[in-house]
């Protein structure tokens, strides 16, 4: 399971992130925490590329990675 916590920070377009079995439009400016275990994903809105920058804490490590698909 996941241990870092997330910020996501959307630097342009707009999106939609899915987490915790909600959704939420995002734009640039806007900034989304995910804890710790948390399953969720990300999708464009429009036909801007979606461009985030995302920093994990405590220090993110391989192992600590779950791939999409992965459930």
């Amino acid at each position: 399971m996941r241990e870092a916590s997330e910020i996501h920070f959307v630097m342009e377009g707009k999106g939609i992130v899915h987490m915790a079995g909600e959704t939420s439009r995002v734009e640039p400016g806007q900034a989304v925490a995910i804890p710790p275990g948390c399953k969720q994903h990300a999708e464009a809105m429009g036909t801007e590329d979606f461009k985030s920058v995302y920093i994990a804490y405590p220090f993110w490590r391989e192992d600590n990675k779950i791939c999409r698909g992965s459930g």
